[in-house]
């Protein structure tokens, strides 16, 4: 028997215990939204789009665990397809990689993945969600026709104005521009709005300054596209009563600045907006955005023509009222998380301090999630998810935990549950409840969400652990 022959066989038996098996509910629910969104007429969303192309579903059967995946499928993975799971569904030769639930990592090259649990609730939220993701895989994909897709720098989520309040009252008129033109049906008025919002959103932008402008319209033609696509995708397979859809996922609109957990959220649905808007006002503007790189505040600016004074847009759309209560609400948020830095600091447990003062340069980002920062001020920032440092053999530190960064200090900190962490010290254990100064060629530290290895120099004293990578003192 070949080892292809055994590999075919054992595949068949996988997918055979797969139909076998009773399937849960939120599976699928989750299956019928990758069927449908594989299901989609692409080229109607964007041209030469086609969602069947990019989406699938990866399973481990093992463990009964299943991901979406987008683009191509992961090394070591071969394909099926299941009675009860009408997509294709591509068995991972080393389970272990599902099962440890490793989202980001599980689809190899792959543009993204989605956890079932995901995709279980609302049906259209779940068919607009898994076409959104497939088309970033469209947007990546090194076949399509064009440059490489316009996107944003996402490291400046970190240090984007959050709470100017200036700025965020000036994007909330953009907001509710862009939200009334939604819902108006008459061609008139709509060019009106687009003059409009074109002509507040210079303002803005020119005092924000270049790159945070970049930024913006990075993420709108990135995120705001990815967004347009799977709203389109739920008008194409709802009918009648699909057609006031786009107006939920984007009431968000109405209240720009408060929108999501960072600033880079806001402009999934300025985006999204801009590009419903352009279909009523701009017929060719999807091969100018692909093909030249086109912003869209820009083709919508150039579709509305000149507008009126924007001191009037301004006041009718009660700026200095929004100025007021965005200066009180960046007091809040300041509050709020200068508190965030204080509870995370005292949460119960053993503090590790990774201190990199002996270096005199703060640590090396290999990654970390820009959808889950929270800056608490220009120097100051917890990382709630995920957390990647290093630069080869000094150190190399995983977070998968809340992790405090502190510019001004040149130290990352997390507080880990005592009992749950090991430290060994060039391969000898080392108790980290008993004070020691010891430096070392390797350190090894394992807890549940993170991982550290240095060498450098320890302190352990009552309830902390410091680090020095790099530092040789005694």
């Amino acid at each position: 028997m070949t080892r292809m022959t055994r590999v075919l066989m054992t595949l068949t038996a996988a997918a055979l215990a797969l139909t076998s098996q009773e399937v849960s509910e939120r599976d699928r629910k989750a299956m019928a939204a990758l069927e449908a969104a594989r299901q989609v007429a692409g080229e109607r969303i964007w041209p030469g789009f086609d969602p069947g192309r990019y989406a699938y579903a990866l399973s481990d059967p093992e463990a009964g665990a299943y991901l979406i995946g987008f683009s191509a499928p992961p090394p070591g993975a071969s394909g099926v397809e299941v009675d009860i799971l009408a997509p294709p569904v591509y068995f991972l030769r080393d389970s272990r990689e599902l099962s440890a639930n490793t989202a980001t990592e599980v689809a190899g090259r792959a543009t993204a993945v989605l956890q079932i649990k995901e995709l279980a609730g609302d049906a259209s939220a779940a068919l607009a969600l898994v076409v959104h993701e497939a088309f970033h895989a469209f947007q990546s994909d090194p076949r399509r026709a064009g440059p490489a897709w316009r996107r944003e720098n996402s490291a400046l989520v970190a240090e984007y104005p959050e709470t100017s309040a200036r700025n965020n009252a000036l994007l909330r008129v953009e907001g509710r521009l862009l939200f009334d033109a939604l819902r108006t049906a008459d061609p008139v008025t709509l060019r009106q709005a687009a003059r409009e919002f074109a002509a507040v959103r210079r303002l803005r932008q020119g005092e924000l300054g270049a790159r945070f402008a970049e930024f913006e319209q990075g993420v709108e033609m990135n995120e705001g596209l990815a967004e347009y696509a799977g709203i389109q995708a739920v008008l194409l397979g709802g009918g009648q009563s699909a057609r006031a859809y786009p107006l939920r996922p984007l009431g968000g609109l109405q209240s720009l600045a408060a929108a999501g957990r960072n600033a880079r959220l806001r402009f999934y649905l300025t985006g999204c907006a801009q590009a419903l808007l352009l279909d009523r006002l701009l017929p060719d503007w999807k091969r100018r955005a692909q093909l030249d790189g086109a912003a869209l505040q820009d083709l919508l600016a150039r579709a509305g023509g000149e507008g009126r004074l924007l001191e009037a847009v301004l006041r009718e759309r009660g700026f200095t009222a929004l100025l007021k209560e965005e200066a009180e609400a960046g007091a809040r948020k300041r509050a709020d998380r200068e508190e965030a830095w204080a509870a995370a600091l005292a949460r119960p447990g053993r503090r590790y301090v990774i201190d990199f003062t002996a270096a005199g340069q703060m640590g090396r980002k290999q990654s970390y999630d820009p959808m889950n920062i929270t800056v608490v001020d220009e120097r100051r920032r917890i990382h709630t998810r995920m957390l990647r440092l290093g630069d080869g053999a000094s150190y190399r530190a995983e977070f998968d935990r809340a992790a405090l960064e502190d510019l001004g200090r040149l130290q990352y900190i997390t507080v880990l549950d005592p009992g749950g962490d090991r430290i060994a010290v060039d391969g000898e254990s080392l108790d980290p409840a008993r004070p020691a100064a010891r430096r070392f060629g390797q350190l090894v530290v394992t807890a549940p969400g993170f991982r550290l290895e240095a060498s450098g120099s320890l302190t352990v004293g009552a309830g902390e652990v410091w680090i020095r990578p790099g530092d040789g003192r005694k």
